[in-house]
């Protein structure tokens, strides 16, 4: 697991099975911060997940019909307020969302009845997101299912290859659904009514702009989650590629060109960057060197 120094953020690796049942207590080695570390809770998805015919479904979550037509959506959070503003937002989109408390009930839903979207919460009892996000995308079985996964305060590590579609932050759950419900084509926002009144005027046209912006000249908004997840993502790459390479990085920054002395090392998180990240997003910015110098200068004060 990683730990992480609540004062100056290095990160730090540690075997589960040196923490013991009531945590253990870490001094920081680059600034003497103590700070106490809980193991988590080991979680393992269930085995019989794999095949749904296999599966017995309680009463209560028994399949039920979506309501003329509309997009089928799971919802899976524990806490009700919460899980009501999500499944609010939704309908509110056209979709209609099923709530369920547990991670369990969860992969139950998916496997029975495959929604079109999951969205699943950061603290499911039972199988935490990112494992039902693994079960079902090695499944195979669901590959039409879009998913969306709430990160937990402090989520540390890589994402996994298996992962959710997108990650939200806590705190951009509401505001950052909607937009990735019109990046994955699902739902119908909510726009203005417009009179439909015949006129004998033709309607004017806007006026065309002098020249059109490249998509490379357009810098990407810091407001929109798909490059907050970016920046994210980034984040956690970097912090483990100077985690595993301390001595090689603190030497890039000396020769003030940290780019070039970790290119093998980016290459490795670009392959995973890739996988995450659009390349219409790519394009605009290189994220991963951004961060990178970003680091190298916080480093050299």
């Amino acid at each position: 697991m990683i730990a992480r120094c609540p004062e100056c953020q290095t990160r730090y690796r540690i075997a589960r099975e040196k923490i013991g049942r009531g945590g253990a207590r870490l001094r920081c080695k680059r600034c003497s911060t103590v700070f106490r570390v809980e193991a988590p809770a080991r979680v393992e998805a269930p085995a019989r997940v794999e095949a749904p015919a296999r599966v017995d479904a309680p009463a209560e979550l028994a399949r039920q019909p979506a309501r003329g037509g509309a997009t089928r959506a799971l919802v899976a959070e524990s806490d009700p307020s919460t899980a009501k503003e999500i499944a609010d937002t939704l309908e509110r989109h056209g979709l209609q969302p099923r709530i369920v408390t547990g991670g369990a009930e969860a992969l139950l839903q998916l496997f029975r009845d495959p929604p079109r979207l999951a969205v699943l919460g950061g603290h499911l009892p039972g199988v935490a997101a990112p494992a039902i996000a693994e079960v079902v995308r090695r499944s195979g079985k669901l590959g039409d299912v879009r998913m969306i996964r709430v990160a937990p305060p402090g989520e540390a590590g890589p994402p996994s290859e298996f992962d959710a579609d997108h990650t939200l932050e806590p705190g951009d759950l509401c505001d950052g659904l909607v937009p990735l419900l019109k990046r994955l084509g699902l739902g119908t926002a909510t726009e203005p009514t417009q009179s439909t009144e015949s006129t004998d005027q033709p309607t004017p046209r806007p006026p065309k702009p002098a020249a059109e912006a490249s998509p490379r000249s357009a810098a990407p908004s810091a407001d929109d989650p798909e490059v907050a997840a970016a920046e994210r993502l980034a984040r956690i790459a970097i912090s483990d590629i100077i985690l595993y390479n301390e001595e090689k990085f603190a030497q890039a920054v000396g020769t003030g060109n940290v780019v070039a002395k970790l290119e093998r090392e980016l290459r490795e998180a670009r392959s995973m960057f890739e996988k995450r990240v659009s390349e219409e997003l790519r394009q605009q910015r290189d994220f991963l060197a951004e961060e990178l110098e970003r680091r190298a200068n916080a480093a050299s004060r």
